[in-house]
């Protein structure tokens, strides 16, 4: 049994504060965000919301950046969210 308090900012969206929905990497720096968080905030600014790296913004990255590992241990730890 996996003590998920202890692990909870491993698996939780800076931005929305909820676990990933769609983990979505960004590729220069490994942040992880949900998907839409992260391309809703990508919208407004191009810079990393944790550690103010530069974004280079396009289509490419959009679909170059889902983190599936990730998304796949979230639901294992919380087969609910789904």
């Amino acid at each position: 049994k996996v003590n998920l308090t202890s692990i909870n900012k491993y698996i939780t969206c800076s931005l929305c504060g909820g676990y990933y929905i769609d983990a979505t990497a960004i590729v220069a720096c490994q942040h992880t965000f949900c998907r839409s968080c992260i391309l809703l905030y990508l919208q407004t600014s191009s810079y990393c919301p944790v550690c103010d790296r530069q974004v280079i913004v396009s289509s490419e990255i959009c679909t170059s950046l889902s983190d599936t590992t990730l998304q796949m241990l979230v639901y294992k730890l919380l087969p609910n969210i789904m």
